[in-house]
């Protein structure tokens, strides 16, 4: 019996390593995020007109499996795409599902022909694995598309509307959720929760039959579908309970969207020994770093955010949260804030950080756009994917210093923050300077460096600067050593990132290289075979002992 129970505890023990294993490793990832209608059509697709901000364009699975190999220069390790299920397929004030948001049929593992075949997004899946990408599916549980029909009979598998919450009181003429209610700090999670995201028809998961379908759907195309991560839609509109029910059948990374700018509000979906989610997009940070970058306020705020984020959520959660500057919900940088050297600093600030760095499609190539309309969501293939942009070669090679130096494994500490200056360690031997005085402006921050911190050992001209790429001698550094206290030169804006070792660019590309292909997808079918071998074996040995 002693020997059964220690079998059991082992067999609890792999899985729970498995899943462990799989949130770990995506502290090291580098997430593309993609819009699958707007990313690319497939090869030797012709566009038939214009890009159309609210209708369907032709972007296609096949599509981002020919660009696989363009992610991979600008250093991306892992895909985020939109959801995949059959979408509405009707106009609605406007607008049509090209998003995959609108989902009209949840029954089966059928695929929206929009973007392709099964086929199509298995090659997607199976091409990006060899190339050493993660997959990452955006999946949508609180609200069906809009229905054509009022008793829902159109939806499936929700086709009766007992699977739906009812319009309550307090939610507004359209019995969606309130503007009063999207406090801050909210109060009234009822309102949140079971009124109408946008006059979406909200699924009540307290009824059985709808929370069991809303499961099955998951363990079905998860079955199917190989991806190694979930990004989950709109988690705040949704009782925590079902989220931990869908997060332990996941047995994958779960991603949470809480569209919040307070990280208290972030507390509840991340905490306890079964959490909603394993992690969430950083919108405090993103607004902090909006604050600071877009309207030139204190870079003070920065320093305080992320302390309330490490005291709040843990270290933990933080290294997989995901930070960005640009996604389809906010309008992109350049359009709040034309200077590109403030967007640089931006992005050497979240993808050099601690986190989950997130890249929003077009981002590389300098896409504008607002939010209404579909305004920020234009169709890539118009702007092209132009490896020389600068933008793009910046991204590129934060994204491959962050891989080669492995930055992941090494703490974040806070050096300086002041109204136009903010320094950062990563370890021992990497600093980040970023400002926020934009372009033409000429900035100096002085930090004093830790005791622990080997970044001048060798004295300043062995210093090296990522982004220009020169030696300490030339880039206005100054040296006190008694005081251990560095004085910092950013000139017209930019930001520097030192290190004690050289950014040599081919260096770079290999240690890259070397880190996309060890950090291949976990959950492969090989491996998930592997896996449930080993706990048959082991579950059929226990059996044996109990007879």
């Amino acid at each position: 019996m002693r020997a059964a129970i220690a079998c059991l505890l082992l067999l609890a023990g792999l899985q729970t390593r498995v899943l462990a294993a799989d949130v770990n490793e995506w502290k090291s990832q580098i997430v593309y995020f993609l819009i699958t209608d707007r990313f690319a059509q497939s090869p030797g697709t012709t566009p038939s007109g214009p890009c159309r901000p609210t209708n369907w364009n032709n972007g296609t699975w096949a599509g981002v499996t020919s660009k696989l190999d363009y992610l991979k220069d600008m250093g991306m390790t892992a895909i985020w795409i939109t959801p995949i299920p059959v979408q509405v397929d009707s106009d609605f004030f406007g607008e049509t599902a090209y998003h995959g948001y609108w989902a009209k049929d949840l029954s089966s593992t059928d695929v929206e022909p929009h973007f392709g075949t099964e086929q199509d997004l298995q090659n997607l899946l199976a091409t990006a694995r060899k190339k050493g990408i993660m997959t990452m599916l955006d999946v949508v549980a609180n609200h069906m598309g809009h229905s054509s029909s009022k008793t829902y009979a159109d939806m499936q598998p929700f086709n009766k509307p007992e699977h739906y919450h009812a319009c309550l009181p307090g939610c507004d003429q359209w019995c969606s959720i309130p503007q009063h209610a999207y406090d801050s700090r909210p109060t009234n999670y009822t309102l949140i929760e079971q009124c109408r995201l946008q006059g979406l028809p909200d699924l009540n998961q307290s009824v059985p039959y709808v929370r069991d379908q809303l499961l099955s759907w998951l363990d079905r195309t998860l079955q199917k579908y190989d991806f190694d991560g979930l990004r989950v839609d709109t988690v705040k509109h949704v009782d925590v309970d079902f989220w931990r029910q869908w997060t332990k059948a996941a047995k994958r990374f779960t991603l949470g969207e809480v569209l919040n700018g307070d990280v208290n509000t972030m507390v509840k979906y991340v905490q306890g020994p079964n959490p909603p989610m394993n992690s969430v997009l950083n919108f405090p940070l993103h607004y902090a770093l909006v604050n600071v970058f877009v309207h030139k306020q204190g870079m003070e705020q920065l320093a305080t955010e992320r302390a309330n984020e490490y005291k709040l959520l843990g270290s933990e959660v933080v290294a997989t949260m995901g930070n960005f500057i640009d996604n389809h919900d906010v309008p992109r940088f350049l359009t709040q804030q034309p200077d590109e050297t403030l967007m640089r600093n931006a992005l050497t600030w979240i993808l050099l950080a601690d986190g989950l760095p997130v890249i929003y499609y077009g981002t590389g190539s300098g896409m504008t756009g607002n939010v209404q309309l579909g305004g920020n969501r234009a169709c890539l293939w118009e702007q092209g994917y132009n490896e020389s942009n600068p933008t793009f070669q910046t991204i590129s090679r934060l994204a491959n210093f962050r891989l080669s130096h492995k930055l992941w494994k090494q703490p974040e500490q806070t050096l300086a923050a002041t109204p136009n200056c903010y320094v950062y360690s990563r370890g021992p031997n990497v600093l980040v300077a970023t400002t926020n005085g934009g372009s033409g402006s000429d900035n100096t921050c002085s930090v004093q460096l830790p005791h622990n911190s080997t970044l001048l050992d060798a004295g300043v001209s062995a210093v090296h600067d990522l982004l220009a790429m020169q030696a300490g001698h030339d880039s206005g550094l100054v040296w006190y050593p008694s005081a251990r206290r560095l004085t910092i030169h950013m000139p017209d804006g930019s930001p520097r990132v030192l290190s004690s070792s050289p950014p040599d660019p081919a260096s770079l590309e290999q240690s890259a290289a070397a880190q996309l292909t060890s950090s291949a997808p976990a959950h492969s079918a090989a491996s998930a075979a592997a896996i449930s071998g080993v706990l048959a074996a082991l579950a059929l040995f226990v059996a044996m002992l109990l007879l």
